[in-house]
């Protein structure tokens, strides 16, 4: 007896045909394949978490691996809450709903919960503020990420408020010296600090001296100029220039003439002297100048 082995490819009916070799002799026999129904839809997750307007990918496996169609159906029991399409869960707002998938004729399912929560702080960074003079005040400057978290409030506050003291988003420069201001997120208490320091006016003007002449036992005779540079980034406005004898504090050269001190504007530079120094012991050179309505002044000496 000759035997023959018939193997299913897929679902449907078939004619298998055998015929005696050399001769019209021929038998034939029905087949009937029935499909291999889905048993079961296993997720990769029963349970998951995600942050508002983040995705989370969810897989399925059908079982068993040979069945017929393995077409899967996903949905969600609350679209405006989160949406799926083939296992792509989209988070669209805070709250909770349910992921199915089902087999293509429904008679299998597999479920997953979802809740959908604000989205997480997850780093804070605050901008560097450049020198401080005592008076001034500032914003804090800072960015919360991701940016769209949120609950994005912060505390901001300093280590020494005797230098830098804290208003809100405000900073006020107290006295000169360093504070460290430290913006923490209320979410997740991230934190990040910068140093700020806090300077005197004075020290952001430079001087410097011109002298050509003969200089006898300190005893200075010939051509004297100052020079003042503004090296901070404010204006303030040139008052009063003196030279003085440094023994006997006498005055030896002096204005106030406003067309030749007035503004000193950023990076500016004026010179101003005599050239007509007599035997001055020596001499010391003032600047007065006045910034934020309050008075200062800056000397040299050449020896």
């Amino acid at each position: 007896m000759n035997k023959g082995t018939v193997t299913a490819t897929g679902a449907g009916e078939a004619e298998i045909t055998v015929t005696i070799s050399g001769t019209d002799i021929s038998a034939t026999c029905k087949v009937s394949v029935e499909p291999v129904e889905v048993e079961a839809i296993t997720l990769s997750e029963s349970q998951i978490v995600v942050e508002n307007n983040r995705t989370y990918t969810l897989t399925a496996e059908v079982l068993p691996s040979n069945a017929t169609d393995k077409t899967l159906l996903w949905s969600s029991s609350d679209e405006t809450v989160a949406t799926v399409e083939d296992g792509i869960v989209t988070a669209h707002k805070v709250g909770k709903c349910t992921i199915s998938v089902k087999s293509a004729n429904g008679k299998v399912e597999s479920k997953c919960e979802v809740e959908v929560i604000p989205v997480k702080v997850t780093g804070i960074q605050v901008h560097d503020i450049d020198a401080l003079l005592v008076g001034d005040k500032v914003k804090v400057v800072y960015e919360v990420f991701p940016t769209d978290a949120a609950n994005k409030n912060v505390t901001i506050s300093s280590d020494n408020t005797a230098v830098v003291s804290v208003e809100g988003e405000m900073l006020s420069a107290n006295s000169m010296g360093t504070a460290n201001i430290t913006v923490t997120a209320e979410d997740g208490e991230f934190s990040s600090t910068i140093a700020v320091y806090v300077t005197d006016i004075t020290s952001m003007m430079e001087l410097r001296m011109s002298f050509s002449g003969t200089n006898i036992m300190g005893y200075h005779s010939g051509w004297l100029y100052s020079y003042i540079t503004n090296n901070s980034s404010r204006e303030v406005t040139l008052t009063k220039f003196e030279i003085i004898d440094s023994m006997d504090e006498r005055v030896v050269a002096s204005t106030e003439d406003a067309s030749l001190l007035g503004t000193l504007s950023p990076g500016e530079t004026k010179n101003l002297g005599t050239d007509n120094l007599t035997r001055v012991y020596n001499p010391i050179v003032v600047w007065h100048f006045t910034y934020n309505g309050e008075s200062y002044q800056i000397s040299q000496m050449i020896e």
